[in-house]
């Protein structure tokens, strides 16, 4: 079969108009380029090479797609902001069991620091248990005699915390040590938490020592602490011993209305 050629004319049988062949002779004809494959279009040899190209494409895609995603998506190491360390902590954040907890009075009161240090970061870890694991820490702190250093941390405490572990703190501190518990309420200087503190020391020491609380409130500046002071330690002796009680109260002007006055409450 003979090649075919660019001659529309010789391909379909027509005769060249006049025109077409004084071009002909004027501009030179452009070859044929070679075909780039004498084989037959179904030959094996063809189809095995477009297997075989199929074949790279197909594995150039499945793992050459995510190397190049991984490098298109990693970022400029110039352009990354240096992240501090994080800290080294001596404990590890994780919820405390009930033994840890019930652990914290003992380690008060072998290493007080270390203890309030746990303590922090169980509360932080574990807010909703924070108010119980302030009032182990203080409970252990008290077993140890740290009284201050367990009132300091009531003073310290988160505010929706504070009120009821000052309570907790000055409350058994006013029982063991009545003088230094309100010397130590009367020096904060945060006015609601000085009144829930002096009131607190109050309320433990008319339960130990009613009768020595109501001649040191004797001496107390004029005014609603002194008359704080004297009605707690009147009801306390009088729920204790009322016959010791009024007779001191009669043998002293300043309690006589004191007493009348609560006498009068308590009959309502």
């Amino acid at each position: 079969m003979p090649e075919p050629t660019r001659d529309p004319f010789r391909n379909r049988g027509l005769a060249k108009p006049p025109v077409v062949t004084a071009l002909e002779l004027v501009i030179e004809p452009i070859p044929m380029p070679p075909r780039a494959s004498r084989l037959p279009r179904r030959s094996p040899v063809r189809r095995a090479v477009g297997v075989f190209a199929i074949v790279c494409l197909a594995g150039l895609g499945w793992f050459g797609y995510p190397t190049l995603r991984k490098y298109w998506s990693e970022p400029d190491p110039s352009k990354i902001t240096k992240q501090p360390k994080p800290v080294a902590r001596p404990f590890a954040q994780t919820a405390a069991t009930p033994a840890e907890v019930a652990a914290l009075e003992q380690l008060a009161a072998v290493d007080p620091q270390r203890a309030i240090l746990r303590t922090n970061e169980l509360a932080m870890v574990d807010p909703e248990q924070a108010r119980e694991f302030g009032y182990r820490l203080i409970t252990g702190l008290q077993k140890a005699g740290s009284y201050p250093l367990a009132a300091d941390y009531a003073l310290n405490s988160a505010a929706k915390l504070r009120r009821d572990l000052i309570i907790a703190a000055y409350h058994e501190w006013g029982r063991a040590q009545p003088d230094q518990a309100c010397a130590s309420a009367i020096c904060i200087s945060e006015p609601e938490a000085r009144q829930t503190a002096f009131q607190s020391v109050l309320s433990g020491w008319a339960r130990t020592d009613p009768e020595g609380m109501a001649e040191a409130a004797l001496s107390f500046p004029e005014g609603d602490e002194k008359k704080s002071a004297l009605t707690k330690a009147l009801r306390a002796w009088m729920h204790k011993d009322p016959d010791v009680a009024g007779d001191w109260i009669l043998a002293h002007e300043a309690a006589i209305p004191v007493a009348e006055e609560f006498f009068r409450k308590d009959r309502r």
